[in-house]
């Protein structure tokens, strides 16, 4: 259970010092003061030059987020390949277009609705079973064209679509995210929590519990859970229940120091089927939770970080969107422990992006800010995206003298609009503007399907991006 990937080479010793992050990837012209200064790299550079075609697989493996493979499109480039489930509005496409982003309309391909709806990897399985949607890729990819298949998280179909990618297209293609074993070990919080240890990254305090469940997967006992509570609860006051597995913090429990609190929060881990581990650690009084995106390069290549933000969280942990740049202190010592983990990471397969989120907090006995890590989530993640549409602006921003992006906000929006034409006509007036650096940028149109959709936020100061989002939110108030 707590194994290895067998194909990967004994762990390098040399590992467990502690190493300096250092970026010697050149800066890109178009990037921003705060990533020249802390030497970040660009995430679109890692997509490659003009020899290099991607094809976009961002289907996430949830009930409810079927239309979150459209965000791909604010990622891709002109001639890369964008596959989707539905139909994207076509509209939305123009507004894209319009601002240099995204990739040629010919080149959104829309795979069949016919197929059953398999959530742990729907997308991939819909492009395998339609040769329509097989074919219109290969008409789209340039021959002599580097083939990278670019999933949200790798898996075992995208090796099967791969594969029949490499039949079709008569050549290679390269599956970013390398070798699925260690993404599923790294997807078990409790064994990343054991590297970490091991690595010298810190970690909150804590302990793991391994339950007896039946057969469906249901907890026999809970009393070696309810007895770590109680060992713990005490230090901060709340502790943090975490199943080994599990995304967008559904196997998150915050617990407070009562007993209600315990009692709800072992009434409803006693109902799930999906975890028999968990993690039980104290929680701390956290100043700013970032999240740092590194990209591993294969082999014994390049690991780079690309993006910084500040996580946007509930009081029960879920995510609900960034802000740009972090405000963290304890920024240095987080990209050495993100690198740390990311050379482990790379010495058993890994390639492409990978996410760490932190925490940042006071430390009464140190008398100074400290850090901790949170989760690693071996993928592409929510900050890619505005991340990537603000590089994409500062690209044209660049070539046209005017001024650059500096920050931005990205938060997932309730809304009334069924339409991006509805969105256009209610908050049109503060879209992005090129000539002021500044504005509104939509994305994950489809969503408006659940009433929801995604909101970059961009301009040229955090205090100037806040000022913007608070009138949209003002605006939002009266629908």
């Amino acid at each position: 259970m707590n194994h290895l990937p067998k194909c990967a080479p004994p762990v390098d010793m040399a590992m467990n010092h502690v190493e300096d992050y250092e970026d010697n990837d050149m800066p890109a012209e178009y990037q921003t003061k705060f990533d020249r200064e802390n030497g970040i790299s660009s995430i679109i550079e890692r997509l490659g030059g003009a020899s290099i075609t991607q094809i976009f697989v961002h289907y996430v493996a949830l009930p409810g987020y079927e239309k979150y493979d459209e965000r791909a499109l604010v990622v891709a480039r002109l001639d890369d390949v964008v596959c989707v489930a539905d139909r994207v509005d076509k509209e939305y496409l123009r507004f894209l277009s319009n601002l240099g982003i995204g990739p040629k309309n010919g080149n959104v391909v829309v795979a069949s609705k016919d197929f059953p709806r398999n959530y742990d990897s729907y997308l991939s399985d819909l492009l395998m079973n339609n040769n329509e949607a097989i074919l219109t890729i290969r008409n789209l990819v340039e021959q002599g064209k580097k083939i990278v298949l670019n999933p949200y998280k790798v898996t075992p179909s995208e090796f099967k679509l791969a594969t029949i990618l490499e039949k079709v297209l008569g050549r290679k293609v390269h599956l970013l995210g390398g070798n699925s074993d260690i993404v599923d070990y790294a997807n078990h919080k409790h064994k990343v929590r054991a590297k970490a240890l091991e690595l010298g990254v810190p970690v909150p305090e804590g302990e793991v519990v391994e339950l007896k469940v039946d057969r469906d997967g249901r907890p026999l006992d809970l009393t070696p859970l309810h007895s770590v509570i109680h060992q713990f609860i005490n230090k901060t006051g709340r502790v943090l229940i975490k199943g080994s597995i599990g995304s967008s913090g559904s196997s998150l429990f915050v617990v407070e120091n009562n007993t209600e609190s315990i009692q709800k929060a072992l009434r409803e881990i006693a109902e799930k089927t999906d975890n028999r581990i968990y993690l039980v650690e104290i929680m701390l009084d956290v100043v700013v939770s970032p999240n740092i995106l590194m990209y591993i390069e294969q082999g014994n290549s390049e690991i780079l970080c690309v993006s910084i933000t500040d996580q946007i969280l509930t009081d029960h942990l879920v995510h609900e969107g960034n802000i740009y740049p972090t405000r963290a202190k304890t920024l240095k010592e987080m990209m050495n422990s993100a690198h740390r983990m990311s050379k482990w990471l790379q010495a058993y397969g890994y390639s492409g992006f990978v996410g760490f989120d932190f925490g940042e907090y006071f430390n009464t006995e140190k008398g100074q800010l400290d850090y901790f890590l949170a989760e690693i989530n071996p993928r592409i993640n929510a900050a890619t995206y505005p991340k990537s549409l603000m590089e994409y602006l500062n690209k044209k921003q660049k070539q046209k003298g005017w001024p650059y992006i500096e920050a931005f906000l990205s938060a997932n929006v309730k809304t009334k609009a069924g339409s991006f034409a509805e969105l256009s006509e209610l908050y049109g007036h503060l879209f992005f503007k090129p000539k002021t650096a500044k504005g509104l940028v939509p994305y994950n149109i489809g969503c408006l399907e659940y009433g929801t959709f995604t909101l970059a936020v961009f301009g040229q100061s955090t205090e100037e991006v806040m000022e913007i989002y608070k009138d949209f939110k003002a605006l939002l108030a009266k629908e």
